[in-house]
């Protein structure tokens, strides 16, 4: 799906010289990801603008802005910015200004503690190996046969084994057997 070019490009002007925005293709558009959040971005011919959920509400009454409803239903936080609100550079610039507000207010991806302290990041050679204890077969049989396998993926039932065919009754074979060695008994004397 194609995005105004031209409007991306303004955002890009806008947020020049801030090493910490990148440019993602998302929403069907381009979304423009400050510190790993969105903040802001282009679907179609509309800004997209992340702002507070619990403080977007009043924002719109406001001409050209409509909720975000990219899934058939609206997201919260997430508006759209049409037509003359954005005709001046000075218009796009409050709208870009309060997305930015709101992405810089979010925790970094590392820090999502709600206490602003950095969590201590723990290397690979630190961690312990986990190893996913194996299920019993009557554990198996128990759920039904399957089960989560240790790649995350679906085991298949285990397969149950055949019951050996038992040999056909020797009932009659075993009564002709006594005459016909009888019978050649009798023809030996």
């Amino acid at each position: 799906m194609a995005y105004d070019e031209g409007l991306a490009d303004r955002i890009r002007r806008a947020l020049e010289g801030r090493p910490d925005v990148d440019e993602r293709h998302m929403f069907g558009g381009v979304a423009f990801m400050l510190r790993d959040h969105v903040c802001c971005g282009v679907v179609q011919s509309s800004l997209m603008v992340r702002l507070d959920p619990d403080g977007s509400d009043h924002l719109l009454h406001r001409p050209n802005v409509r909720p975000m409803d990219a899934t058939g239903r609206p997201m919260r936080g997430f508006l759209f910015v049409d037509g003359d609100s954005l005709a001046s550079e000075d218009a796009l610039q409050e709208w870009l200004d309060r997305a930015v507000a709101y992405a810089e207010s979010m925790p970094d991806e590392e820090d999502d503690d709600d206490d602003g302290e950095s969590m201590p990041v723990e290397t690979e050679a630190e961690e312990e190996p986990y190893e996913v204890p194996a299920r019993s077969s009557s554990m198996n049989r128990a759920a039904g046969g399957g089960g989560a396998s240790r790649s995350g993926g679906m085991t298949a039932a285990p397969k149950k084994k055949a019951a050996p065919k038992k040999a056909a009754p020797k009932k009659a074979a075993a009564k002709k057997a006594p005459a016909k060695k009888a019978a050649k008994k009798g023809k030996r004397k």
